[in-house]
Parts: C-alpha cells; structure tokens; sequence
C-alpha cells in the first residue's frame, strides 16, 4: 500500500486521470478520462490552453503538478507548445504556496482555505484519495479537481495584491 501511494505521487510511474482549469473568470472545468479523453488527449487539451495564458496559477504547482505535467508528456512524447520560466519568483508561474511559505513547512490548500473562511466544494478529499475514487466514480474525480481550480481561484483572488498580482 505504501509502495503504491508512492508511485501514485511519482511522475514517472503515475497516470493523470484528471485535469482542472479555469480561463479568467470563466467556468470552472474538470475533464476526466471517463470523459472520452485518455491521458495523452487530457495533456494535449493542456498543452493547447497553455500556449495563450500566462501565467499558471495553482497551489504546489511547481513542485508538483507541472512536474508531472513535463514528466508525463515526455514519456508519451506529446509536444509540449511552450517551456515555463519554474523559478518561484519568474512571471509563467504563480504557485501559491511558494508566494505563502517560501521557506518552510507550508499548510495545505484545503487547511489554508478553512482557515480563511473559503468553502471547499469537494470536502476533505485530497489527491491521496484520487485513485480510489477513479475506480469507484470516474466523475467524482472531476468534482475533486473543479473543487480545488475553484478554490485556488480564490485563494489567489484572496492574495491578489498581498503575496501576489
């Protein structure tokens, strides 16, 4: 089990059955692979949306996310259409956590966002819980990956002008 949740968690050996975004203000949308997609199509949707905005705004995402975004296009060889200036400080990115807790023990989204008072549409699930959820309810996943574009939406709206532009 603990050799599982690790791979799960490591690019080169995990798979993306989801992805969330947001444009803007617009709507909040979370394609999963139940959705017709595989993951190659779910990375090609993603490498298409990132060729026109800048920047990348999410919480972990360049520890994490874009990680395994870069990894797994490379190893199913989709064409990524723009390279990301990764330093914390560079203008592509903006990882929320990063901006919060540049050095040190950072707390998680949902935490963080309980302690200012943001609702958390998807409860207390969190990406340890994604692979059990895909096997039970494909779209409980989407659910799962709206809810946190929706609410790092507004934790960055929330910095906005403090920690970040």
């Amino acid at each position: 089990a603990e050799r599982r949740k690790k791979c799960s968690v490591t690019p080169e050996f995990c798979k993306i059955v989801a992805i969330g975004f947001a444009l803007g203000d617009g709507d909040v949308h979370g394609q999963v692979i139940e959705d017709g997609y595989d993951e190659r199509s779910l990375l090609t949707a993603f490498w298409t949306l990132a060729t026109n905005y800048t920047p990348l705004i999410g919480f972990n995402v360049l520890s994490f996310d874009l990680s395994v975004v870069l990894v797994r296009s490379a190893i199913l060889g989709v064409p990524a259409s723009r390279t990301f200036d990764m330093k914390p400080w560079g203008k592509d990115v903006i990882d929320l956590m990063k901006v919060r807790f540049p050095a040190g023990q950072a707390m998680g989204l949902k935490q963080l966002c309980k302690a200012y008072g943001i609702e958390v549409p998807a409860g207390d699930v969190d990406g340890s819980q994604v692979e059990e959820l895909y096997e039970r309810d494909p779209m409980k996943v989407a659910e799962y990956v709206k809810s946190d574009v929706e609410i790092t939406r507004k934790l960055h709206q929330f910095y906005r002008g403090y920690f970040c532009s």
